[in-house]
Order: C-alpha cells, then sequence, then structure tokens
C-alpha cells in the first residue's frame, strides 16, 4: 500500500473529505499513470503534440503529490529543499517542480523534439529523440530549484528525471512502485 513514513500522516479529512494518506495514494498513482503515459508516447515515436501533452499532465501530477506530501508531513518548502539538498534524486524531483511552475506560470511547454545527431545521448538507432530543454525560473526564491533542473534536468531524455524522480519518492516516502 503506497503511503508515507508512519507517522507523518494524518487522519484528518480534508474538504473532500479523504485523509492525507488516501490523498497521497491518489497522487502517487496519478503520478505513475502520467509517466506510464510519457512512456508509451516516446516509445511509440508520437507526434510533436502527444509528448508535451504527457509531459505537461506528469509535471501538474508530480505537484499534486508534492503539495499532498508537504501538507499529510508537515513539510514547508524550505524544509522540502533541505529533504532533497545534497541527494540527486530530492534535486532532480525539486528542480522538475520547478518546470511545473514555469508550464503554468511562465507558460513554457517541456519537452524538445532533437533530431539526428542533435541530441547528446541520442535515443533510437540514430540519435535524436525527447529531452528537457533550456529554462531559468525568472522567481528568486525558486533560485535554487532551478539551479537544479539545470543541472541534473535539462538535457537529459524525458524519461530520465522522471524514473530518478520516482525513485527518489518511493525511497523517501515509502511509496511502492506498482
Amino acid at each position: 500500500m503506497a503511503g508515507v513514513r508512519r507517522g507523518t500522516a494524518t487522519s484528518s479529512s480534508t474538504r473532500t473529505g479523504t485523509t492525507s494518506e488516501e490523498a497521497i495514494r491518489n497522487r502517487w498513482r496519478r503520478l505513475l499513470d502520467a509517466v506510464e503515459a510519457v512512456r508509451v508516447a516516446v516509445a511509440r515515436g508520437d507526434s510533436d503534440e502527444t509528448v508535451p501533452d504527457a509531459l505537461a499532465r506528469t509535471l501538474d501530477a508530480l505537484y499534486d503529490l508534492g503539495e499532498s506530501l508537504k501538507k499529510g508531513g508537515g513539510y514547508s518548502n524550505k524544509a522540502l529543499e533541505d529533504l532533497a539538498s545534497g541527494d540527486g534524486g530530492g534535486e532532480t524531483t525539486l528542480g522538475l517542480l520547478s518546470a511545473r511552475g514555469a508550464k503554468t506560470h511562465e507558460l513554457i511547454d517541456f519537452g524538445d523534439l532533437h533530431t539526428f545527431g542533435s541530441h547528446k545521448y541520442g535515443e533510437g538507432p540514430y540519435g535524436g529523440g525527447w529531452a528537457w530543454q533550456e529554462f531559468r525560473n525568472s522567481d528568486a526564491w525558486l533560485h535554487k530549484r532551478s539551479a537544479w533542473y539545470a543541472s541534473r534536468v535539462r538535457g537529459h531524455r524525458v524519461l530520465d528525471p522522471l524514473e530518478v524522480a520516482l525513485k527518489w519518492l518511493a525511497d523517501r516516502f515509502q511509496l511502492t512502485l506498482d
């Protein structure tokens, strides 16, 4: 069963009647489903719209889960950054959360389709593929997360940082990956 570390979720109800643990479980499931949609779209070599749409859904699901984990675990933004700092998975996760803010507030659609030979890691037999593009958040309070995006997400194939984030979230908050 997906949940948070014992003692961190509260049993009080939110306005919709779900407990913090239920909210976390529901949002974790939605994030897993959204990442699977990215996997499928990338594997099929889908259009210029399908992968960015799946990434937008994934970033929204990640944000929703993050908000539930903060509420259920009593984390402030700073406490969450402290938890992530120095941990590659945590920094990747919060870097992705920074991208979600840019998607919403700076109207950025994430996912760049690189052509043959333009992607440093290559994807498929001839190179190219979907990658996270350049972006720097202009909000001063997000400077650290933006730097983590630049160092841990930007330029990587779209699935790689998502897989890292899933593993960190699963390990750190005792969520299951199946």
